[in-house]
């Protein structure tokens, strides 16, 4: 490290702030910045080998998710659908349990407990927002893939429209 650049401190300095975009330059980056100081490179040698060991596990993971999702024909059909993925559909299935004891998609959505909050009296039908009773992981899973079916898609499909 050169007279008068500074060490990095937070996380934040290794961020692609000067166009370093890649994962090779960045580690490059964090080398040079560490260069010339024993304890910082053992650090950073230390911080990058296990940076390294995390994301090879990460890709393994990845990689067993996405062949149990595929494999089981409850979670591989809600996949078919824009913004429902490997993570989506078996928090769903969790969550819904058995879709066959459903004879509606009405009554999945009670089963669930993913109904509106209503208000009546009399004449008065007032249909309110989702109750928050149920499956929090399940609820929150079915809003991201409606959210991103809705507002992030770029092909329309009937469940879109």
């Amino acid at each position: 490290m050169s007279y008068g650049e500074r060490a990095p401190h937070r996380a934040e300095d290794l961020r692609a702030e000067d166009g370093i975009g890649d994962a090779k330059m960045r580690e490059a980056r964090a080398r040079k910045l560490a260069d010339g100081n024993a304890v910082l490179d053992g650090i950073v040698d230390a911080m990058l080998r296990a940076r390294c060991l995390l994301f090879d596990d990460l890709a393994c993971l990845d990689s067993q998710l996405v062949a149990l999702a595929k494999s089981v024909p409850v979670t591989r059909l809600p996949m078919a659908t824009p913004g429902v993925g490997v993570i989506v559909a078996p928090t769903f299935r969790r969550a819904a349990d058995d879709p066959d004891r459903f004879p509606r998609n009405r009554d999945l959505g009670a089963g669930t407990r993913l109904t509106p909050r209503r208000w009546q009296s009399g004449k008065t039908d007032i249909s309110g927002r989702i109750t928050k009773v149920g499956d929090p992981p399940g609820r929150v899973m079915l809003f991201e893939a409606a959210a991103s079916l809705l507002g992030r898609a770029r092909v329309m499909s009937p469940l879109t429209s």
